[in-house]
C-alpha cells in the first residue's frame, strides 16, 4: 500500500486498541483509583517517548529547527484553544472548557475530552507513515499499546459514573473513532504537501506533549500517587523507546 493509506490503517489500528482496553467493561463495574492513575501515567511515557524518538528528532533531521520549532508551538496552541473551547470533563478533575456558545452534558463532555487526547495521536500516527515504513510502524505500535490500558481508564470510571456497560464501551469507540479522524487529516495534508511532513510531525509531538503536560500528568499524580505513577510513567517512556529501536 502506499504511505498514505498505510497511515490510515495504521492510526485506525491503532485506535482500535482502544476498544481491547473498553472490553472489560462488561465485566467489571469501577476502576480503582489507583490503577487509572497508573494507565494514564503509562501512557503519558510512551505519548512522550513517541514524540521525540518517532517524531522530533525525525523531523529535525528532515529538516531545520526553524520550521520544527513553530510546528511544535503551534500543536499546543491547537490544544490549549481547543481545552478552552469545546466543554469537556475529566474523571478527576471535573468539568473545563465551554467559552464558546456550546452545551452539552454527561457522555457528550467525556467524549470530547477523550477526543482532544486521541486526535493527535491519530495525525502522529498518518504522519509518520509518510515520512516512512520503519517510523510509521513505530509510532502506531506505541500508541496502539498506550490506547489498550488507555481504554480501560474511559470505559471503566465511566461505567462507575453510573453509565451503562454499552454506553460506557459506546463512550471508548467514539474516543477511538477520533484517531483515524484525526490519520485522514494529516495524512492528506501531507500527501497533498510532502514538504509539510516535518511540519505536521512537529505539530503532532507538540500537540501530544502539551496533553502530557497539562492533562494526564495532573490526572495521574494526584492524592499521593506520584512515586507510582512516575514509576509506570517511566515503564512507558522505556518501552516506547525500546520499540522505536527495534523497529
Amino acid at each position: 500500500m502506499s504511505p498514505y493509506l498505510n497511515g490510515l490503517a495504521g492510526s485506525a489500528a491503532a485506535g482500535f486498541m482502544t476498544l481491547l482496553g473498553g472490553l472489560p467493561v462488561f465485566f467489571f463495574s469501577r476502576l480503582s483509583r489507583n490503577l487509572y492513575s497508573l494507565f494514564l501515567a503509562f501512557s503519558a511515557g510512551v505519548m512522550v517517548a513517541a514524540s521525540f524518538f518517532s517524531l522530533l528528532l525525525p523531523a529535525l533531521e528532515k529538516s531545520s529547527p526553524w520550521l520544527v520549532m513553530p510546528g511544535t508551538a503551534l500543536g499546543a496552541v491547537f490544544v490549549h484553544l481547543a481545552d478552552i473551547y469545546l466543554p469537556h470533563e475529566h474523571f478527576l478533575k471535573g468539568k473545563e472548557g465551554g467559552k464558546a456558545p456550546i452545551r452539552a452534558r454527561g457522555v457528550t463532555l467525556l467524549f470530547l475530552a477523550m477526543t482532544i487526547h486521541n486526535f493527535p495521536e491519530g495525525m502522529a500516527v498518518a504522519v509518520a507513515f509518510q515520512r516512512d515504513l520503519t517510523t510509521g510502524l513505530s509510532v502506531a505500535l506505541g500508541i496502539g499499546l498506550q490506547n489498550i490500558p488507555e481504554g480501560m481508564a474511559v470505559a471503566l470510571p465511566t461505567r462507575g459514573l453510573g453509565y451503562s456497560p454499552g454506553r460506557a464501551f459506546l463512550l471508548t469507540f467514539l474516543s477511538a473513532a477520533a484517531e483515524p479522524v484525526g490519520g485522514l487529516i494529516g495524512g492528506s495534508l501531507a500527501l497533498v504537501s510532502p514538504s509539510l511532513i516535518p511540519f505536521l510531525m512537529s505539530f503532532a509531538a507538540g500537540a501530544m506533549l502539551f496533553v502530557v503536560s497539562d492533562e494526564i500528568i495532573p490526572e495521574s499524580h494526584g492524592g499521593g500517587r506520584e512515586r507510582r505513577a512516575s514509576f509506570a510513567f517511566m515503564v512507558g517512556l522505556i518501552l516506547m523507546m525500546g520499540l522505536d529501536v527495534l523497529l
